[in-house]
């Protein structure tokens, strides 16, 4: 009987610790990825302001040039 407890006890802490192993890689892998959409946000966003910079110095230029 008490080794039947014991074994029920050792039981529920490898449950708990997978538990919680499973439960960190969860976490991980979830600011993993939204780091790397961040990141995909930025790059997009950094190459939209780029290209805006581009055409406005081209219309800077144009527009200096021509008067």
């Amino acid at each position: 009987m008490i080794q039947h407890a014991a074994h029920a006890h050792q039981k529920e802490a490898i449950q708990s610790e997978l538990l919680r192993i499973f439960s960190d890689i969860y976490h991980v892998e979830t600011s993993s990825k939204q780091k790397a959409a961040a990141r995909k946000r930025y790059l997009a966003r950094r190459g939209i302001e780029t290209r805006q910079e581009k055409k406005d110095l081209e219309r800077a230029l144009r527009d200096t040039w021509f008067d």
